[in-house]
């Protein structure tokens, strides 16, 4: 129930951040602004599209049968103002950011097509293929190969962001 519960509290905290009220009550709500947090493979896959959202969530371990391919710019927490960001968190944490639990996408392949994507605190079991400058990794755990498309996707890429334990059990690869 704790976890049901700060879930919810952080969507609502991340629809809250997004609103644009300026009296008007009948506008739509700007959609790239709320995060997705599921445990859904096909929620996770339509998220990490080029229409889908700034941040994703798995709150279950996720397996795909096919290749998943993070494509599309976004901004940091939706707001064109802010940097080009994209995250995926592969974990639930509570009010204090504390880790709770951590889960495992498994996929034949991940291709990372958008800028500055990070995942967060979770596994990845399959390859990755880096096709976008500033791909990072935050106490993540990949247990396949990482390959970079070029020397710059590499030298603008981060193994271990904040040193928060992340690791490559693969083989980390550049093509050129």
């Amino acid at each position: 129930m704790k976890k049901i519960t700060l879930m919810l509290a952080l969507l609502l905290a991340l629809v809250a951040c997004g609103s644009n009220n300026d009296g008007n009550d009948n506008q739509e709500p700007d959609v790239k602004t709320v995060a997705s947090i599921s445990g859904d493979a096909s929620v996770i896959r339509e998220s990490l599209g080029k229409e889908g959202n700034w941040i994703t969530a798995a709150t279950a371990d996720i397996t795909f049968d096919s290749e998943v391919v993070v494509t599309g710019a976004f901004n940091d927490k939706g707001d064109t103002a802010n940097a080009v960001y994209r995250k995926l968190a592969l974990h639930t944490q509570d009010e204090s950011y504390n880790i709770i639990d951590n889960f495992t996408l498994t996929a034949p392949s991940v291709v990372v097509e958008s800028e500055n994507f990070t995942v967060f605190y979770g596994t990845i079991k399959g390859d990755i293929y880096v096709n976008a400058n500033g791909f990072a990794l935050q106490g993540t755990v990949v247990e396949g190969n990482i390959i970079f498309g070029n020397q710059e996707y590499h030298d603008s890429s981060d193994l271990n962001k904040e040193d928060a334990g992340a690791s490559v059990l693969g083989d980390i690869v550049i093509n050129e």
